[in-house]
C-alpha cells in the first residue's frame, strides 16, 4: 500500500450568480489504484481551500452572501486516472438574485489522495 497526493488549483470561470459553476481536472496516478472490500477505488479529495470575488457589470463589488456552495468528487475513468469535479455557487438574497449583472469567478484548491496497489 502507498499513498499518492496531487494537488491542483482549478479555476471558476465568471459564472452568474443564479448557476452552478462545476469545472473537471482530469488526474491520473503513476500506478494502479486500489480497491477496498466493496470494489470501490480507495480515492479521496479534499478541499484545501477556496477563493471567489464578485462582480457587478464587470467591476469588483462588495457582496451580501444568501448561498455559498463548494464541493469537490472524485469520479474513476480507468484503473491509474479520474478526474475532480468542482462545483461551486456563490448566490445573493432572493431579492437581488435576479440580476443578471452580478457574476463571481475565483478559484478552488483540492488535494487528491490516492491507495495505490504495491507493484509486483
Amino acid at each position: 500500500m502507498a499513498l499518492a497526493f496531487q494537488k491542483f488549483t482549478l479555476p471558476i470561470r465568471s459564472t452568474h450568480t443564479l448557476d452552478l459553476a462545476s469545472e473537471p481536472q482530469p488526474v491520473r496516478f503513476s500506478g494502479k489504484i486500489r480497491k477496498d472490500d466493496d470494489d470501490n477505488k480507495v480515492v479521496d479529495v479534499a478541499i484545501k481551500g477556496f477563493n471567489f470575488e464578485v462582480r457587478s457589470n464587470g467591476r469588483l463589488e462588495d457582496f451580501e452572501i444568501g448561498v455559498q456552495k463548494v464541493s469537490a468528487s472524485w469520479r474513476s475513468s480507468g484503473h491509474t486516472s479520474g478526474e475532480v469535479v468542482v462545483e461551486a455557487q456563490l448566490a445573493p438574497r432572493p431579492d437581488v438574485a435576479r440580476n443578471q449583472s452580478w457574476t463571481y469567478q475565483g478559484s478552488v484548491e483540492v488535494l487528491v489522495i490516492a491507495d495505490l496497489e504495491d507493484s509486483k
